[in-house]
């Protein structure tokens, strides 16, 4: 399979573009919980904890399946991305794969955000900032990726030219 859209010259610019992307997400989805909580502390009079409603476990059910489901997706997608020929062909599926994997965790994430801003219920911007710190510890590494993609000593050497 030829990839004509590969933009990296090396595997560290491939690297740098993958942390871009992750850090932006995990950037933009902080932002935006912080902006929901001020907004919403100054419209509903402030927040208060109190789990039990039918929108918190509905909240907390899709931060749950979102987390679930992107380390089913992104763990089932290796070996395929192992089996393939080229190292581009690798890092190229595998940044597709990281892709998928950091949305939704964010998409859980930005969605408590939204219930925690139509609630007024800090319940909910605990289960963001949880599913946050999930996305956060994602964030791609080099050795992250050798040990994920098991490259051999050439394909690692070829990662490093």
């Amino acid at each position: 399979m030829k990839n004509e859209l590969h933009v990296w010259k090396n595997g560290k610019d491939w690297l740098k573009q993958l942390l871009l992307m992750h850090t932006a997400l995990t950037v933009g989805a902080l932002l935006i919980i912080i902006v929901f909580y001020y907004i919403s502390d100054m419209t509903f009079g402030g927040y208060e904890i109190r789990p039990g409603f039918l929108i918190e476990f509905i909240g907390l059910f899709i931060a749950i399946a979102g987390v679930f489901f992107s380390q089913l997706m992104f763990k089932r997608s290796l070996p395929k991305i192992r089996g393939l020929s080229t190292l581009d062909d690798k890092l190229f599926e595998y940044k597709k794969s990281s892709i998928l994997s950091f949305a939704l965790l964010e998409g859980g994430c930005l969605i408590n955000a939204v219930f925690a801003y139509s609630t007024g219920n800090l319940f909910s911007i605990m289960i963001a900032l949880a599913v946050l710190a999930i996305l956060y510890l994602k964030r791609p590494t080099q050795q992250k990726v050798f040990t994920d993609l098991k490259l051999s000593e050439e394909e690692i050497r070829e990662f490093h030219d």
